[in-house]
């Protein structure tokens, strides 16, 4: 199921400040899935801001050069978006 990001930033402030988040699953196992997803959208929103809640549009487009450096910092053993 995809969420608005106006939702997502709704329950990761909610999330952040400790408040109950109302989820829309019925069962515990839903509640828990959903909220392991709430917790992924804070991180997201902490590290890259409101736009870590966005669905991207397009895909990225990579001069020679970007994918270069990507590719040798993976090669190094780092994560491309460290």
């Amino acid at each position: 199921m995809k969420y608005s990001w106006e939702f997502k930033l709704e329950c990761v402030d909610k999330y952040n400040n400790g408040e109950y988040i109302a989820t829309p699953g019925k069962t515990r196992n839903q509640r828990k899935t959903f909220l392991d997803q709430v917790n992924k959208w804070a991180k997201n929103y902490n590290d890259l801001g409101i736009n870590g809640l966005k669905h991207s549009s397009t895909n990225k487009i990579w001069t020679p050069e970007k994918r270069f450096e990507l590719v040798a910092k993976v090669l190094a053993g780092n994560s491309i978006t460290s």
